[in-house]
């Protein structure tokens, strides 16, 4: 229950912030649990409310970095892989193929 309430709330990171650190964030978290598991339920317990309190706050401060500083300045701008051509694909057939929410309709056929 903890690790799929955790989950979802790495869900709530900005997409390019969450595609780069959250598998880590995920093994990390995992790991550290069943550390502080093997030290007793109230171990656990404590970690569990600072991890998720914590990432709640940690999310708000990213999207609040994220929409009010300028790009250049914060750093913090990281590629969209969704939008970046794949190489022997042509400019044309590759940006034809994505629709209005910036998914990839398979160009490749």
């Amino acid at each position: 229950m903890t690790r799929l309430v955790y989950r979802a709330l790495l869900r709530l990171y900005p997409w390019d912030y969450a595609n780069a650190f959250s598998e880590d964030m995920k093994m990390a978290f995992e790991e550290a649990c069943g550390e502080q598991g093997r030290r007793g339920r109230w171990h656990f317990v404590r970690f569990v409310t600072s991890e998720l309190s914590s990432l709640v706050w940690e999310v708000g401060k990213e999207w609040l970095a994220k929409l009010t500083t300028e790009e250049s300045v914060r750093g913090r701008s990281l590629p969209d892989l969704r939008k970046m051509r794949p190489v022997g694909i042509a400019y044309e057939v590759w940006f034809a193929s994505l629709d209005c929410s910036g998914r990839v309709e398979s160009a490749i056929d």
